[in-house]
């Protein structure tokens, strides 16, 4: 079998995607397998616009994946299980990053004929696996080698919270900057446009790349971390599900103290991730945090392990060896 990734890197631009390339670049690398871009070209558009068209006036259409191991396969990102079906389905073996709970009954139908796929969420995975589904993977997310380093970076600003805003840990942060008007808080405009402001500096300007996001979060010496499940900052499309988001890799690979919101489910358990982010309850804990983190030395050791468990390079040694394990016993089970 012939393994290489299907990207969407030629046509999807939006900077909530250049994560998923840097995982699919680390992949690639580990396992000295190309990248192959998908074309956005006239027959590609065509197809995808039939296929919407299917799905808007025939709802219960649900193309499923077929697999071929004389073929050439391809390990591909979908970012959201609910529009897979626009994209290729031959030959594929994706990974389900945003997994919206009414999907599960539909996923589970259409990847039958899979040796294997991937989930990035512990609590969609604990569902399929007990609705008996015997392909599925459970690979949490991770942080590109690219951004480790040794040393601390300079910090010279207090308090940050990247895109999706948690309203529970806005607030606290906004009361904690009237009570010490000094400390400076950055955050996301709600106008859509990446344009960040400053409860200091005013607005700071719009950060829509991924250099400049990691310029500005390894300034940072706090960053404001949720999952995106909890105090119902997410659609209610995805249920009570919720999942550790790339925000904490990122922070944590940036020398930052992390202070969150976020469920107790067993992907946190997993992760230990209480270790290295508090999950705060009530604002004289988040507050008291604050002023620890913003005075007192730390020591890194116990989040240069957690950095060091969730390398990208680690997830692409598990999602080869599962899928060399995978098919190996689909060929197996065919000879027999």
């Amino acid at each position: 079998m012939k393994l290489k990734i299907l990207s969407e890197r030629a046509y999807q631009k939006w900077p909530s995607w250049h994560v998923v390339y840097e995982w699919e670049d680390i992949i690639a690398e580990k396992a000295n397998i190309p990248i192959v871009n998908y074309s956005n070209d006239i027959g590609t558009r065509i197809h995808s616009f039939f296929r919407r068209l299917c799905k808007k006036f025939y709802k219960k259409w649900m193309p499923e994946y077929k697999f071929n191991l004389s073929c050439e396969c391809y390990i591909m990102f979908i970012m959201n299980a609910a529009s897979y079906h626009i994209l290729p389905t031959n030959n594929i073996i994706p990974i389900f990053l945003d997994f919206p709970i009414n999907m599960i009954d539909d996923i589970t139908r259409v990847t039958k004929g899979l040796p294997v796929f991937f989930v990035t969420c512990k609590d969609i995975y604990n569902i399929l696996s007990s609705n008996g589904v015997k392909n599925v993977r459970y690979m949490p997310l991770s942080i590109s080698d690219k951004h480790v380093q040794s040393d601390v970076p300079k910090k010279t600003i207090d308090v940050i919270q990247f895109g999706r805003k948690n309203n529970v840990l806005h607030d606290y942060m906004l009361k904690y900057c009237k009570e010490r008007p000094n400390v400076e808080y950055i955050y996301q405009t709600d106008n859509g446009t990446l344009t960040y402001i400053s409860t200091t500096r005013g607005i700071i300007g719009k950060f829509d790349s991924r250099d400049e996001y990691f310029d500005l979060i390894k300034s940072s010496k706090i960053s404001l971390v949720s999952t995106p499940g909890f105090d119902n900052s997410r659609t209610a499309d995805f249920g009570n599900i919720d999942f550790v988001t790339p925000r904490f890799y990122e922070s944590a690979a940036s020398f930052c103290h992390m202070i969150g919101r976020y469920t107790s489910n067993d992907e946190t358990t997993d992760l230990r991730l209480s270790d290295v982010c508090p999950n705060v309850s009530s604002y004289s804990e988040f507050a008291n945090l604050v002023d620890a983190y913003l005075s007192e030395d730390y020591d890194w050791h116990i989040q240069r392990e957690f950095v060091n468990s969730n390398l990208t390079s680690l997830r692409a040694e598990y999602i080869i060896n599962e899928i060399e394990k995978a098919v190996y016993n689909n060929e197996e089970a065919q000879k027999s």
